[in-house]
C-alpha cells in the first residue's frame, strides 16, 4: 500500500524566498515611481513650450501690427537719445567776428586744478583758457577768460565769463574766500590795457546747475581785505535790504517790478569798495527798470550806495535819481578810476536814441561815502572802445578821457560821413578840463589818416 509522503514545510526555504521577493519589489517600484516622475517632467516640458510657443506667437503678431505715429515717434526718440552722446555744455559771450579781418582765438589751458567745486566728493577737474578777440580796424584786443570743467575723466562745461565793460580779465586765484566750504573763483580785471586806477577784483561762485555765476566786483580792496568775507555772507540780506530802503525811498509798492524771481531790484553788477580808506565800505548798484514794467510808467534809473560797516552791517544809504527824459535810452554803470590822489571817479554812460555821434554821453562822479559831485561830461563815448577812450597819456598815475569834442559834415555828403574830431581830458584841480595842448602829439595822432581815420577840415 503506497502511502503519500506528507510533505513537511522548512522554515530556512521560506526565509529564502522571502529574500529573493522583496529586492524584486523594490526595483517594480522604483521603476514605476521614475516612469512617473519621468511622464510628468515631459507634460511639464510639453506645457512650457507650448506657452512659449503661444508669447512668441502674440509677440511676432504683435510686432507685425503696425506702430501707431506716437508710438513709432516715441521709439525713433528712445533709441535716438540712445546712440547720442552727451556733448558739454557751451557757455560763450564774445560773438564769431562778423568782419573778416578781425580775429578770434582760443589758448591751450595754461592752468590745471583739481578740485571739488560742487561738494559731491567727487573732484572736478578745471582748465583755464584764454580767449583772444583781436578788432584790427579800432586796434583794440580784448583778453576774456574760458573755463573748461571735466568731471570723472568727462567734458561737461566750456564756460566764457562775462567781462562785462572789461576789456580784460584774467584768473588770480580759486580759493574760499568766504569761509563757507565752498570755493570762489577770484579774477582780475581792467577797463584797458593803457588806464591807470581801472583795475577791480572779480568774485564769480560755482552754481548748483553748473558754471560760475558773477556775484561782486571789489575796487581798491582785494578780495582778502578786511569785510569781504562779511559782504559775501549778507549778501542776501544786503539785496533785501536795498530793496527795503528803495521801496521807501519811491514810495512806490514794487519799485523792482512785480515779475522779479531774483531776491533784488535789477541792475548792473554788485560793486564794494572803500571810496575814502576810513574802513567804512561803500555797496553801489545801479538800479534799472523793471523789465516787465517797460510799457506801464516812465523809465527810471536808481543809483543806490549803501555805507557798512567792516563786519558788512549796514550804517547808511542813499538814492540819487538819474533821469532820461522819456526817452527809451539806456544807463549803465561803466566802472571806477582812482586818481593818484586816491579820488575814487565814478563812470556812468547814458546812451541816448538818435544817430548823432554826440551820443553816448559819459559822466563823471566824484565819489565819497554816500555823496557824489559831478566832475565832467563828455560826449560820443562809445562801449565798444573803452579801452582806447582811457589812457594814461603821461604815466603820471591819472587817466586822460578821450572823447568826441567837435565833428566836421562833409558839403554834399550825407550824415554817415561826418567826420568826428576827437579832444583830451586830464583830470585838475578837482574836475576834468581839456588838454589838448598838453598832449598835442596825442591829439594829432587821434585825428590822423593814420590814427583813427578822421581828418580835420582846412
Amino acid at each position: 500500500m503506497n502511502r503519500k509522503r506528507k510533505l513537511k514545510s522548512n522554515p530556512s526555504t521560506k526565509s529564502i524566498c522571502l529574500f529573493r521577493t522583496i529586492p524584486i519589489l523594490l526595483f517594480t517600484i522604483i521603476t514605476l515611481l521614475s516612469c512617473s516622475q519621468a511622464e510628468e517632467s515631459l507634460k511639464q516640458k510639453e506645457s512650457t513650450t507650448s506657452r512659449a510657443d503661444k508669447q512668441g506667437s502674440a509677440t511676432k503678431k504683435q510686432e507685425e501690427e503696425p506702430l501707431t505715429f506716437y508710438e513709432a515717434l516715441s521709439r525713433t526718440s528712445r533709441e535716438k537719445k540712445e546712440r547720442e552722446v552727451k556733448l558739454p555744455r557751451i557757455d560763450l559771450t564774445t560773438s564769431v567776428p562778423s568782419y573778416s579781418g578781425d580775429k578770434l582765438s582760443l589758448g591751450e589751458c595754461f592752468n590745471t586744478l583739481e578740485t571739488d567745486l560742487d561738494r559731491d566728493d567727487g573732484p572736478e577737474t578745471v582748465c583755464l583758457r584764454v580767449m583772444r578777440y583781436q578788432d584790427v580796424d579800432l586796434e583794440i584786443t580784448h583778453l576774456s577768460l574760458v573755463v573748461d570743467l571735466y568731471q570723472r575723466s568727462t567734458w561737461v562745461l566750456r564756460q566764457e565769463l562775462d567781462r562785462s565793460f572789461f576789456s580784460e580779465e584774467r584768473f588770480f586765484a580759486l580759493e574760499d574766500v568766504s569761509g563757507d566750504g565752498g570755493l570762489e573763483l577770484i579774477t582780475q580785471a581792467k577797463l584797458g590795457p593803457y588806464c591807470a586806477g581801472c583795475d577791480a577784483y572779480r568774485i564769480y561762485r560755482f552754481a548748483e546747475t553748473g558754471g560760475f555765476v558773477h556775484t561782486l566786483n571789489l575796487f581798491n580792496l582785494g578780495p582778502k581785505a578786511g569785510g569781504v568775507k562779511g559782504v559775501l555772507d549778507k549778501l542776501e540780506s544786503i539785496q533785501e535790504q536795498i530793496v527795503s530802503s528803495f521801496t521807501n525811498e519811491t514810495g512806490m509798492e514794487q519799485p523792482c517790478g512785480y515779475w522779479r524771481e531774483d531776491p533784488g531790484c535789477p541792475g548792473s553788477e554788485l560793486w564794494l569798495l572803500d571810496s575814502n580808506s576810513d574802513g567804512r565800505m561803500e555797496i553801489i548798484r545801479l538800479l534799472e527798470p523793471p523789465p516787465g514794467d517797460y510799457f506801464l510808467r516812465d523809465r527810471f534809473y536808481y543809483l543806490c550806495i549803501l555805507e557798512l560797516s567792516s563786519n558788512g552791517m549796514v550804517l547808511g544809504h542813499a538814492f540819487f535819481h538819474l533821469q532820461m527824459g522819456g526817452e527809451e535810452g539806456f544807463i549803465s554803470l561803466i566802472g571806477f578810476l582812482e586818481t593818484k590822489g586816491n579820488k575814487t571817479h565814478l563812470l556812468v554812460n547814458f546812451l541816448h536814441p538818435g544817430t548823432s555821434v554826440a551820443y553816448p554821453l559819459l559822466h563823471v562822479f566824484e565819489f565819497k561815502g554816500v555823496q557824489l559831485r559831478g566832475v565832467g561830461e563828455f560826449p560820443g563815448f562809445y562801449l565798444h572802445a573803452i579801452s582806447k577812450r582811457l589812457q594814461d597819456i603821461d604815466g603820471d598815475g591819472n587817466t586822460e578821457i578821450i572823447y568826441l569834442g567837435d565833428s566836421y559834415w562833409p558839403p554834399g555828403e550825407p550824415y554817415a560821413k561826418v567826420i568826428p574830431i576827437y579832444s583830451i581830458a586830464e583830470y585838475r584841480d578837482g574836475r576834468y578840463v581839456e588838454a589838448n595842448d598838453k598832449f598835442k602829439r596825442t591829439y594829432e595822432s587821434l585825428n590822423s589818416t593814420s590814427g583813427w581815420h578822421a581828418v580835420l577840415p582846412d
